[in-house]
């Protein structure tokens, strides 16, 4: 029965994959957390953010399995994140932090305050996440991607000296030559 609940979810036939999950409480309770957050992924890919929020609510405040809860938890930044909700990202983003601090989501997180808050206009707080993740992240091309932001977002804001510490931190020769050109002829 799960599996073919999982092939509704996959086949985009949501309404058929949450009779399923529902059906799968009712013979598997001790499954019920697992079928709730299956539930709330099929709102959240229908796009139907404010049903998915309920749900991962629900997973998040009864479930005892910690993983669970923290995947609950972090789908609830990632509804207000989509819900466009600034102060519901950031408030459960910080509480996120502080319960998981050692958590594998903790990149996403910083993308998406950095984002809201550049797309806010709060461009300090941006630059301090952005900062946040290219110091957290092993990955190349998150840190290339991250590094060029930081540097526009500097160059923009006319704070050419670390906007040129940046630029040096490209690896892609022809974007860091680029930007190391106009920074140097907006600073001579």
């Amino acid at each position: 029965n799960d599996y073919i609940a999982i092939a509704y979810l996959r086949l985009g036939q949501f309404e058929k994959s949450r009779e399923k999950y529902n059906e799968n409480i009712s013979l598997s309770p001790d499954e019920k957390g697992n079928n709730l957050l299956m539930i709330a992924e099929s709102y959240y890919n229908e796009e139907k953010f404010a049903e998915a929020k309920k749900y991962y609510k629900q997973v998040y405040d009864t479930e005892k399995n910690k993983e669970l809860k923290k995947k609950a938890f972090y789908s609830l930044i990632l509804v207000a994140n989509a819900m466009n909700d600034s102060n519901e990202l950031i408030k459960l983003s910080n509480s996120f932090r502080k319960e998981y601090p050692n958590s594998d989501y903790q990149e996403e997180i910083s993308y998406m305050l950095a984002s809201n808050y550049e797309i806010n206009g709060m461009s300090e707080k941006a630059l301090i996440e952005y900062e946040t993740l290219y110091n957290m992240t092993t990955d190349k091309d998150t840190k290339e991607e991250t590094v060029k932001r930081i540097m526009e977002m500097l160059y923009n804001k006319k704070d050419y000296s670390n906007a040129l510490n940046w630029a040096k931190k490209i690896s892609e020769d022809t974007y860091k030559n680029y930007w190391i050109g106009q920074i140097l002829y907006n600073t001579n």
